[in-house]
């Protein structure tokens, strides 16, 4: 790390005559992602320096490193480039959508057959059960004692005994 003044995030600098970047202007003027970049730099593909700035240490890399690390420049503000991509992304999206509605059909599906077996096998249960219960009580037999009176029907009992 050198002893540099600190560069302000996004703005481009000048250091020996060639542009540098930050990290996230590469990305833009490149057309790679952040990690893409970063991975380069800690393979050390990409030569960078780390600057100060009042967030923290920050990334600033040439435009000479980045053309010799292999990236090279998108056409900025290109409107056949942007049409494809907006026209690619709507497609992209469509078949998300579509993958999305045939995986929620599938799920249901396996969902339905699971509870209609679930089903099947909870009513064989019952019915077993229920043929168990059939059978026990087939075999209980049916004469019971004669239930005692109630508190009622004795009371009365004894009314009409006393006169």
């Amino acid at each position: 790390m050198t002893d540099t003044p600190a560069t302000p995030i996004g703005e481009l600098t000048t250091t020996t005559g060639t542009a540098t970047f930050t990290i996230a202007e590469a990305c833009t003027l490149f057309g790679v992602s952040d990690s893409t970049i970063r991975r380069a730099i800690k393979e050390g593909r990409l030569k960078a320096e780390q600057r100060p700035t009042e967030r923290g240490p920050a990334y600033v890399i040439s435009e000479a490193a980045l053309l010799a690390a292999g990236f090279t420049k998108v056409a900025l503000n290109a409107p056949e480039r942007t049409e494809v991509a907006a026209s690619n992304l709507e497609a992209e999206q469509a078949r998300l959508a579509k993958m999305q509605a045939e995986h929620a059909l599938e799920v249901a599906r396996i969902r339905s057959d699971f509870l209609e077996r679930e089903n099947a096998r909870l009513l064989a249960e019952v019915t077993e059960v229920r043929e168990n219960l059939k059978k026990a009580l087939d075999r209980i037999p049916i004469a019971l004692p004669p239930a005692p009176p109630s508190r009622m029907a004795r009371l009365f009992k004894r009314k009409k005994q006393a006169p």
